[in-house]
């Protein structure tokens, strides 16, 4: 018998009421932020080798999005307005990734399974900043000037990308702007084509969208290039 959503949202609920974790978790699985993964989540648990404890496969996925709720505000979004439509909106526009993740079958005590579920949740972090390069010609100049290439997947290269959104946050603390960091024009011109009536329509709002994402970026690139000297402040 299969499983509904319901009784595995209420499941993974909770989890959360019932141990110390981010209250923002609990709405984020209330909401139906993560119903297209819930019911992917299989029976196989996770044992500390320390401990010996065996966390089930429901605690194993709350454990993985409190990480990744955590890091994503400890190290991205610390100082920006509306942190959990950030987080919601990068959940929602990287289903794939984010489901891989919450696979993970690793106990996050354990520092190599901490460096797996860290580049993850990295990778999760900038897929949005790195992905409307096709929609910001500014943002990729900016990176090839950085000498920055985007397809290139190994950790030196990751860690370039994170730096570079990291520095161009901090000179846009506050701002309402940065949430287009974490935005991807690509899904949200693939969400306006389900509300067009016709093709003509949905090329009208696809340029808009466009343009919008340009004018965003280009205060916050602004931002980023006149206060860039000051970044040595925050390393």
């Amino acid at each position: 018998m299969k499983i509904s959503i319901k009784s595995v949202r209420n499941d993974l609920k909770n989890i959360v009421l019932n141990k110390n974790y981010d209250s923002m978790i609990y709405r984020i699985v209330d909401n139906g932020c993560l119903d297209f993964f819930l019911t992917d989540i299989d029976d196989v648990s996770v044992t500390n080798p320390v401990t010996k404890e065996c966390i089930s496969a429901y605690e194993q996925v709350i454990k993985l999005l409190d990480r990744l709720v955590l890091v994503l505000k400890n190290d991205f979004i610390s100082s920006l307005p509306h942190q959990e439509f950030i987080i919601e909106k990068i959940i929602e526009s990287n289903q794939e990734k984010v489901s891989n993740y919450l696979k993970l079958k690793c106990c996050l005590n354990n520092s190599e399974c901490n460096n797996i579920v860290l580049k993850n949740v990295y990778e999760i972090a900038i897929s949005n900043f790195c992905k409307n390069l096709e929609y910001v010609p500014e943002l990729k100049s900016l990176f090839l000037k950085l000498d920055i290439d985007p397809d290139k997947n190994y950790n030196s290269n990751l860690m370039k990308i994170k730096k570079l959104l990291i520095d161009i946050i901090n000179c846009n603390q506050k701002e309402y702007q940065a949430i287009y960091l974490f935005s991807d024009a690509r899904y949200d011109i693939t969400n306006e084509l389900t509300h067009k009536n016709s093709q003509d329509d949905f090329q009208l709002a696809t340029k808009e969208i466009t343009k919008n994402y340009q004018f965003r970026y280009s205060i916050l690139l602004d931002n980023y290039y006149v206060k860039k000297k000051y970044l040595k402040i925050f390393d």
